[in-house]
């Protein structure tokens, strides 16, 4: 008993941790969050997640730029799981074939990893870093194209794999790779319908990363760049206001310059994860027998929405990407193994029970079939699905463009469900404007302090109040960055000279 209470115990309190964050995050209290995440990285199982959870985390809501360190070191942690195989700990981890996937180092996703670089360029134009920013969305594109290959070529292969170590253990085990594959069908099919519908991004494309690698390189004159990512987002999108940039790339190559403000917005909550109990009928040596077992899945097809409807002056703003849909569509990827690794941990735990009672039965050994027993009542406790995932990300992305000489009496106010939530104010006098030469003085000094230093300057920014105007020169290209969720947002511009 003291087993089954110990293995419970540990997941429990895996769970508690993360469900404490998530809870302090959706309550609006960035600063807890913040703090908890930061000791939440200690955990080398985990470090990435929480890492990678930090950094967006210091991007929409501590102010841009002051992401950069952070993100630096998510994206460490998470090529060294890419170079050593993404399903590398899913295949070597025994220990966690006779408990659950938690035990196995957090592997996360390639749109995750994408994110990561798409946040550091937005920050570096922040700062008028145009040359990392470039080295940025060059990144975050490759790893996005990679995603698709990297699927189709290695899933099959680790499924593979598994299954032949678990033939080897047992040389009675004659369920051939097909036989699976129809129970792992039945299953996606049966238990879930519910999420997986027509595939929007089949090839896991995020399109707001093309599109504002598109932006970036047009407004940075390499045309011949930007009009291939453009198209690429509006393959996807279908969306006006990639168009009618893709019609300005063609006026700037002609000569005609007029000025422009691009509004981004992130909007809402990921979808996340949860467990999922099925009980399938599953080939066994020893015949056709019903098992029970958790995996994780999806709470529904979509996150939620901050708001519903989102306009600058009378124009609706646009979606371009909903950041759950994708993330659903590479979830699916990774379900076969997923689906693989608990039917074999199901398995082998049958097994094991099965053997001790039977023996322990035949043998007149009554300890070893209270053993039996025993193992049985672990191997429940500690049944959990791993439904770790980042949950700091937004449900969608939003982007809109206005013509700065439409403004020059009014403000361009921008509205949530008809609710006031940023003016957008046009200067002429240069002077005035937003300059990011002071932003990078200012990096450059939290980049030398301490990590207890910096700390204090994130928490800062989680509290800090924002005016509701931004000022903006109406002779420059702009672009504004708004999150926005549980109906409160954050604002920064990324590029304003």
């Amino acid at each position: 008993m003291f087993l089954s209470a110990f293995v419970a115990l540990f997941f429990i309190a895996c769970d508690i941790h993360s469900a404490y964050i998530n809870n302090a995050y959706d309550a609006n209290n960035f600063q807890t969050a913040y703090k908890k995440t930061l000791s939440a990285e200690k955990d080398k199982t985990d470090a990435l997640l929480w890492t990678m959870q930090e950094g967006y985390l210091d991007f929409s809501w501590g102010g841009g730029y002051y992401s950069i360190p952070t993100l630096d070191r998510a994206e460490e942690l998470f090529n060294a799981r890419v170079k050593s195989g993404f399903f590398v700990g899913a295949l070597e981890n025994v220990g966690a074939t006779l408990t659950n996937d938690l035990a196995i180092p957090y592997t996360g996703y390639f749109f995750e990893g994408s994110l990561l670089n798409l946040y550091k360029a937005l920050s570096f134009v922040q700062l008028g870093d145009y040359a990392d920013a470039r080295v940025e969305f060059n990144r975050a594109n490759d790893r996005q194209r990679m995603a698709s290959d990297y699927y189709a070529k290695e899933i099959r292969k680790a499924q593979l794999k598994q299954l032949q170590k678990e033939q080897k253990k047992d040389k009675q085990d004659t369920i051939t790779p097909s036989t699976r594959d129809k129970e792992i069908v039945s299953i996606i099919n049966k238990d879930y319908s519910n999420i997986f519908g027509f595939e929007v991004y089949k090839n896991l494309i995020n399109p707001s990363i093309s599109y504002l690698s598109g932006l970036f390189f047009l407004l940075d004159g390499d045309y011949s760049k930007s009009i291939d990512l453009l198209k690429e987002a509006y393959g996807i999108t279908k969306s006006g206001v990639i168009l009618d940039d893709m019609q300005l790339l063609e006026d700037r190559r002609n000569g005609k310059i007029k000025r422009y403000t691009w509004v981004i917005i992130d909007d809402g909550d990921i979808v996340r994860k949860a467990s999922l109990s099925i009980s399938p009928l599953l080939f066994t040596p020893g015949g056709l027998v019903g098992v029970s077992f958790v995996l994780p899945t999806l709470q529904g097809r979509d996150g939620k929405n901050a708001f519903s409807n989102y306009k600058i002056g009378d124009r609706n703003i646009e979606v371009i990407t909903n950041l759950s849909s994708l993330f659903i569509s590479e979830f699916k990827k990774q379900l076969p193994l997923i689906i693989t690794r608990a039917m074999i941990s199901t398995i082998s735990k049958l097994a094991i029970t099965q053997s001790m009672q039977i023996v322990g039965n035949n043998q007149n050994i009554p300890l070893l079939s209270i053993a039996g027993s025993l193992a049985t009542i672990a191997f429940q406790a500690s049944a959990s699905a791993d439904t770790r995932s980042s949950t700091f990300l937004p449900n969608r992305t939003l982007v809109a463009r206005i013509l700065n000489s439409n403004f020059k009496s009014s403000d361009a106010n921008i509205t949530g469900d008809g609710i006031l939530l940023l003016k957008l104010h046009f200067i002429d006098d240069a002077s005035k404007c937003p300059s990011d030469v002071s932003l990078d003085k200012n990096f450059k000094n939290f980049k030398s302090l301490k990590q207890g230093e910096k700390n204090k300057i994130l928490i800062n920014n989680f509290k800090a109040k924002k005016s509701d105007t931004l000022n903006l020169c109406s002779k420059t290209d702009n672009i504004v960055y708004i999150r926005a969720k549980n109906h409160i947002t954050n604002h920064f511009i990324i590029k304003g000279d």
